[in-house]
């Protein structure tokens, strides 16, 4: 400890919250991320500078993975994670977009079944 370097995060007057958002495949990446973009800029507490962000975080085994980072005044920033999540989700089933489950193939002799 002596040796590290010590942050206090609570001196700022701003913080980051972030969220991993699972698309399927099939999926256009830029409407999604765009249609994210849209639904952040409607919320009151997200700030606009610094500007929140989005990009391809991961091609995962049943999704693309898009990271949303938004800025927010602290005194806000306990209560924006469950909203920001809802919000989003809410967005992209209007919008269309699939939000996958993980599926898996089974093979059994020379049948697939799927579980």
């Amino acid at each position: 400890m002596f040796t590290s370097e010590i942050r206090n995060v609570s001196g700022s007057e701003v913080r980051r919250i972030d969220c991993t958002v699972r698309i399927a495949y099939k999926e256009d990446v830029d409407h999604a991320m765009q249609v994210i973009k849209e639904e952040l800029a409607k919320l009151p507490y997200v700030l606009r500078e610094p500007e929140p962000a989005i990009w391809t975080e991961q091609l995962a085994d049943s999704s693309v993975n898009l990271k949303v980072l938004t800025w927010l005044p602290i005194d806000d920033w306990d209560e924006v994670g469950p909203v920001l999540v809802k919000v989003v989700k809410n967005a992209l089933d209007k919008a269309g977009i699939e939000i996958p489950f993980p599926q898996r193939t089974i093979w059994y002799g020379d049948t697939p079944k799927k579980f």
